[in-house]
């Protein structure tokens, strides 16, 4: 989305479909929905969903994973 940024599973630079609603956001890869979240009518927001990050926790439980704003490039993870 153009304001927020939400999580979704899927690998950096793969190419998904979003569909916004009144009330939520999906993001499609192939058709099927693969990320579901409310909508945020806010600016500069992060929506997560722990989910998505698991195989990432499975490989590197170490991994510290801190709040920031990623960079509006690709192969962040975000959609924007």
């Amino acid at each position: 989305m153009k304001t927020n940024w939400y999580s979704t599973p899927l690998d950096a630079g793969v190419r998904a479909m979003v569909k916004v609603w009144p009330s939520e956001v999906e993001v499609f890869q192939d058709f099927a929905c693969v990320a579901r979240h409310q909508r945020c009518y806010g600016r500069g927001h992060q929506l997560l969903n722990l989910e998505h990050y698991l195989d990432v926790l499975e490989k590197k439980p170490d991994i510290e994973f801190r709040r920031r704003r990623p960079a509006n490039r690709g192969g962040t993870g975000y959609l924007s």
